[in-house]
């Protein structure tokens, strides 16, 4: 993959190209999936012998996506390879999102079974989950494909603005033109598994503790017509976790955070 710079900013490629990493880019397909497989939306798996995600007050989650890594065919570095991933998050105007305490997995949940049961006899019946207009932000349920890309690091990730200041460099009259260059060639939007994030307000780990601006993009899901997912008014959610939770399949910490226009 070759880095797409403007001539302005060639002295930003080396520096860039150090940054390149692999991504697993996610399309949907507007089609009823099966419990097991990957998907959007929908009925999640889930066995009886677990107790349903809920919030404190007894509101069950709703299915955001759930992955299931066997079919990836190019797995990412620290990944599962095998189980199934799931994201919950509550019905409600805020999408389960406490912006107080973003880590606190009460009105979210993320779930990782390491292995899948395919006797149905033993999947949970899902109970009937009323959904509050505008509560979540998904209308169809959508299976999906999975390829790997290579990709560098977002002008929306903060890395970026704290070691690239194109506010130091003289661009004169070209200025605007420069910026939609680089915007266009890197920001990362869509949804993904890995790589660099993307936002349409800011990086909500720009302000943390030292500890969360070490997490890393764990999951990506971005506003898609395909199968009538909207943020708010055109807005992206994200998931970050801390490298060594990764690697140890601890998503206890993960960090959620959505933001629209």
């Amino acid at each position: 993959m070759t880095i797409q710079l403007p001539k302005q900013l060639e002295a930003w490629r080396q520096g860039l190209e150090q940054t390149a990493r692999p991504v697993i880019r996610i399309q949907t397909k507007r089609e009823q999936p099966s419990r097991t497989q990957s998907h959007f939306g929908g009925t999640p798996y889930w066995l009886k012998t677990m107790p349903y995600p809920t919030a404190q007050d007894g509101t069950p989650l709703r299915l955001l996506a759930q992955i299931r890594f066997d079919e990836i065919e190019r797995p990412l570095p620290h990944y599962p390879t095998t189980g199934l991933l799931q994201f919950f998050i509550v019905s409600d105007d805020l999408y389960g999102l406490d912006f107080d305490a973003p880590q606190k997995q009460d009105t979210f949940r993320v779930v990782y079974h390491e292995t899948v049961e395919e006797d149905e006899t033993k999947w949970a019946d899902i109970p009937h989950i009323p959904v509050e207009e505008y509560g979540f932000p998904m209308e169809e349920a959508g299976t999906l494909q999975f390829t790997q890309e290579e990709m560098y690091l977002s002008c929306d990730d903060f890395r970026f603005t704290e070691q690239y200041d194109w506010t130091a460099l003289d661009l004169g009259d070209e200025e605007d033109e420069v910026l939609d260059e680089l915007w266009e060639n890197f920001s990362s939007s869509g949804h993904q598994l890995g790589g660099y994030p993307y936002f349409t307000q800011e990086d909500p780990r720009a302000y943390s503790d030292d500890v969360l601006k070490e997490y890393e993009l764990l999951f990506q899901l971005d506003t898609d017509d395909t199968i009538e997912c909207m943020w708010g008014d055109a807005g992206v959610a994200n998931f970050f976790i801390h490298p060594d939770d990764l690697k140890n399949r601890n998503f206890s910490n993960v960090l959620y955070n959505w933001d629209c226009h």
